[in-house]
């Protein structure tokens, strides 16, 4: 049996409850903050809500939603295949996928963040290839034995992609 993911008004409607249970008032705007965050996901906007439960002023507008360290880390994993191509970067990367497979995180979600971080970065022109590649190393992982094997063989691909897309530029005007 399969459940649809809830949507906008049924998320609002239990983070409502939610937050009443827990004793404070939730405001309408922060709590489409919070929906927009978590994507659809009604688990990972609820322990949103319960880190934001513990800052003192809900109302502020700048308020920042806390994501969890895992996800922060894989961003921090993107930003280092983007920020240098080098062999040495592939072990670096390889150690922190490392660390989040130790921590239980799966590592089809670790590619999937990954790979969204670094579509959110690059050129319009190597996004289609960054997320066709992530989709064949996604199934290769699935039938595969050794996971990291896979994840690694992603970020050396995106990183030859990204490369060659910087070298095959005309850089004529630049002179």
């Amino acid at each position: 049996m399969r459940v649809a993911a809830p949507n906008r008004v049924e998320m609002q409607t239990v983070m409502q409850h939610v937050s009443k249970r827990a004793g404070f008032d939730l405001p309408p705007e922060v709590a489409d903050k919070i929906i927009d965050d978590s994507a659809g996901n009604l688990r990972k906007a609820i322990l949103c809500l319960e880190a934001l439960k513990m800052q003192p002023d809900l109302t502020n507008s700048s308020l920042a939603i806390a994501k969890p360290d895992w996800e922060s880390y894989c961003h921090k994993v993107a930003d280092l295949i983007l920020s240098e191509q080098t062999p040495a970067r592939v072990m670096e990367v390889r150690q922190k996928f490392y660390e989040l497979l130790s921590h239980c995180i799966p590592p089809t979600v670790i590619l999937k963040t990954v790979a969204d971080r670094v579509v959110e970065k690059v050129d319009e022109q190597i996004k289609a290839d960054v997320i066709h590649w992530a989709a064949i190393y996604e199934t290769r992982m699935r039938i595969g034995s050794k996971k990291i094997y896979h994840l690694e063989a992603w970020v050396i691909k995106v990183m030859s992609i990204y490369k060659h897309f910087f070298y095959d530029m005309d850089l004529s005007g630049f002179d």
